[in-house]
C-alpha cells in the first residue's frame, strides 16, 4: 500500500514534498478487533501488564482499568504513544489504517466499480437495441 501524505492549508510550502510509504498490514486486524483499545489491551497482555505498566511510566492498577475503558481512567495518546515507542509494536497503528485508511479506499473503489458496471450494462442494452 502507498499513503502520500500532502500538506495543505496556510503552513504549506508552496511546493509540497510527497513520501510514498509502503506498509505491511496483519490482514484482519479490523476483523479481530473491536477497537483500538482491544489491539492495545492485547498486546499490553502479551507483553505482561506489569512490564509494560513499568516501561510506560503507569502504575499497573490504572493501566488495567484505562484499558477496560470503564470509569474515569481512559487510555491516553501519551500512553499510547509510550506503548508504541518502547514495544515496537505497531499493530495499533496498522488497525487505524486499515480500519480507516484502507476502508475508505475500498468504498471508493467499489463506488468506481458500480459505476463501470452501470456504463457497460447500459452499453449492453443499447447494443440489444
Amino acid at each position: 500500500m502507498n499513503l502520500s501524505p500532502v500538506i495543505t492549508g496556510a503552513a504549506a510550502p508552496q511546493a509540497a514534498a510527497q513520501m510514498a510509504v509502503s506498509l505491511v498490514i496483519e490482514p484482519g486486524l479490523s476483523r479481530r478487533h473491536t477497537s483500538l483499545r482491544d489491539v492495545v489491551s492485547t498486546g499490553v497482555y502479551q507483553h505482561g501488564l506489569s512490564r509494560v505498566a513499568a516501561e510506560v511510566g503507569v502504575p499497573a492498577g490504572n493501566l488495567s482499568r484505562q484499558l477496560e475503558g470503564s470509569g474515569l481512567r481512559r487510555l491516553s495518546v501519551d500512553t499510547l504513544e509510550a506503548y508504541i515507542a518502547e514495544f515496537d509494536d505497531l499493530r495499533p497503528i496498522h488497525y487505524l489504517v486499515e480500519r480507516y485508511v484502507l476502508a475508505s479506499a475500498h468504498r471508493a473503489d467499489d463506488a468506481h466499480k458500480a459505476a463501470v458496471l452501470a456504463q457497460v450494462q447500459a452499453l449492453m442494452a443499447s447494443l440489444d437495441r
